[in-house]
């Protein structure tokens, strides 16, 4: 089985997918926070602005991937892990946030 030039079963097998993810979704945010946070925001303009920092890697990523010869593999597993791991970090976000 494959996902458009990916084996399924080595999705969660390369590390650096889960370190991108990890970046994208837990210290890109964090990061966006305190820095905000720093610059002295409001607080909607850093909630709103930690939010999409919080989003999971974009499927465009796959398409230039493959249009310019890329990584597509790579592409594809960061982008089905962050996805997936997006649905724990991403409302644990906005609890945050919203405490």
């Amino acid at each position: 089985a494959s996902l458009v030039g990916v084996n399924v079963r080595s999705i969660f097998t390369d590390k650096y997918a889960y370190v991108v993810s990890f970046i994208r979704l837990i210290a890109l945010p964090a990061l966006t926070y305190i820095g905000l946070l720093l610059f002295g925001a409001s607080d909607i303009v850093i909630a709103i602005c930690t939010i999409m920092a919080a989003i999971p890697v974009g499927a465009f990523n796959v398409i230039l991937a493959k249009r310019y010869g890329g990584n597509v593999e790579f592409s594809n597993q960061t982008l089905i892990i962050s996805m997936l791991f997006s649905l724990i970090t991403l409302p644990l976000i906005i609890m945050f946030l919203s405490a």
